[in-house]
């Protein structure tokens, strides 16, 4: 089983990082889709971090698929996990939410279609079930799995409270603020919660199946 996960990891990490490329052009280079202003969004940030944990991951198991490597190092390990649950949040946060309040032709539209669905799953796939085998990861690192999303929800919650945005599409452009503060504040902890639970679920689906057995905890 080793040996199909040695193959097929590299195909879809670099699965990813096309997909995330051809997204980015679609969505950040065209000034009529947004331009540079798709930046604030954290579909977008979310992408963009997994498109680049694939592409450290894909060297690596290059490395290893040639025997410049015996095992898949650690960091590249949490970088991917890390990755995977901001798109992992946002593929459910439009399943549950945004494709019934905002309709799912636009949520699945163009660059949208890559950015909420396609790479989210091909990533969910990647991490849960073809990591290559490694060294076992602690349970502490599976917190590195919602830095970026505590980060982006405080900054969302923040940017709002400042320019009194709350409910406008200008700065609470999710909604998730619609209701108040109190509202905007229990639905990123509700996503922040999600997330780590995805990150806990991920981190024993890989070290029960892939790690080596001569691995080590670092």
């Amino acid at each position: 089983m080793n040996k199909v996960r040695k193959m097929v990891a590299p195909i879809l990490d670099f699965s990813i990082l096309v997909m995330v490329v051809i997204a980015s052009i679609m969505l950040i280079g065209n000034p009529a889709a947004g331009g540079l202003d798709q930046f604030k969004y954290f579909t977008v940030q979310s992408n963009l971090l997994m498109g680049t944990a694939a592409t450290v991951s894909f060297i690596f198991e290059i490395l290893l698929l040639t025997n410049k490597i015996q095992r898949f190092p650690l960091p590249p390990r949490i970088i991917e996990l890390s990755a995977s649950i901001g798109t992992t949040v946002t593929f459910f946060t439009v399943i549950f939410f945004l494709g019934p309040t905002r309709g799912w032709t636009y949520m699945y539209l163009g660059g949208n279609l890559f950015m909420h669905m396609l790479v989210p799953l091909l990533a969910m796939i990647r991490v849960a079930a073809f990591q290559p085998q490694g060294n076992i990861m602690k349970l502490k690192h599976t917190f590195f799995g919602i830095v970026h999303l505590s980060v982006y929800s405080v900054a969302y919650l923040v940017n709002c409270a400042i320019h009194n945005g709350y409910g406008t599409t200008q700065y609470d452009w999710y909604g998730f603020g619609a209701g108040g503060l109190g509202a905007g504040i229990l639905s990123l902890v509700i996503m922040v919660a999600v997330g780590y639970v995805f990150s806990l679920l991920f981190y024993f689906l890989q070290n029960k199946f892939c790690s080596s057995p001569e691995a080590i905890k670092e």
